[in-house]
């Protein structure tokens, strides 16, 4: 009986034990997760990625869907609008990939009107959320939007814009070249309010890499299989509407609404 007892309390020292363990590993994971400050975009960039999300396609079955103006039709869900110049993919595909964005953007309406130098709002919206929104991710080629994926940001990492710094950039990415990523569109806003002295300034110091840009961690996470459906029900509904006729009603009013067309005799 006693012998029992003593096992008894020995197991639940073990099982408190353990939970103690598991407790110290979370802690620690948590602690040593990828974040602003310790984020290593090369790493991340040239590393072998995990086991891809389940039902996600080959990068090189992934089909176009629709041009940019019908996004207001799809569903409302965390999208991440990526152009080519805007994200720089990994070695090993589209599992990873850093979105490239200015830390700081001039803005001509800042300081009452008087113009200056504030937060980039697009990085501050994926450091407010870091690790756990989602993201459906649709990216821009050339003039074609490809949907390629579900992704999460898992962290940050800042680069001066120097010539060396981009080449690097490039050297661990699927363009194997020098990578120039910020220029006054990306850096301005409303550029069409700014004098053209303070752009040519701009412009100078984009050139010199005198700037600094952000490296967002992007990493695939799921593939949305409905939403995906979805981009491609409304590609083929319009090319559908693009390549139907336009019926004219018995009032000879064309189904846009346009005027009646007044009917043509024929001559004997």
């Amino acid at each position: 009986m006693r012998v029992t007892e003593e096992l008894r309390t020995a197991i639940e020292g073990l099982d408190g034990l353990q939970n103690d363990i598991s407790a110290v590993e979370i802690r620690l994971a948590t602690v040593n997760k990828p974040g602003p400050s310790n984020f290593d975009w090369k790493t991340f960039q040239t590393e072998a990625p995990a086991k891809g999300p389940k039902g996600a396609p080959k990068d090189s079955n992934l089909q176009p869907f629709l041009s940019s103006a019908a996004f207001s039709q799809l569903p409302q869900l965390n999208l991440l609008v990526l152009r080519s110049y805007e994200c720089e993919w990994s070695s090993n595909g589209f599992s990873r990939g850093l979105h490239l964005l200015p830390s700081f953007v001039y803005d001509p309406t800042a300081r009452g009107g008087d113009g200056g130098w504030t937060m980039n709002q697009k990085g501050a919206r994926l450091r407010r959320k870091m690790g756990q929104l989602k993201w459906e991710v649709l990216y821009q080629r050339q003039n074609e939007w490809f949907y390629y994926g579900t992704y999460q940001c898992v962290g940050c990492s800042s680069v001066t814009t120097g010539e060396s710094e981009m080449r690097e950039l490039g050297s661990v990415g699927t363009k194997g070249q020098t990578h120039k990523s910020l220029t006054l569109d990306t850096v301005v806003v409303h550029k069409d309010q700014v004098a053209p002295i303070v752009l040519d300034f701009i412009s100078a110091l984009c050139n010199d890499g005198l700037l600094a840009l952000d490296l967002w961690g992007l990493e695939r996470i799921g593939f949305n299989q409905s939403f995906n459906a979805s981009l491609r029900t409304h590609k083929k509904a319009l090319q559908q509407m693009s390549s139907k006729p336009k019926k004219r009603s018995k009032s000879g009013r064309s189904d846009d609404g346009g005027p009646p067309q007044k009917k043509q005799k024929v001559k004997s």
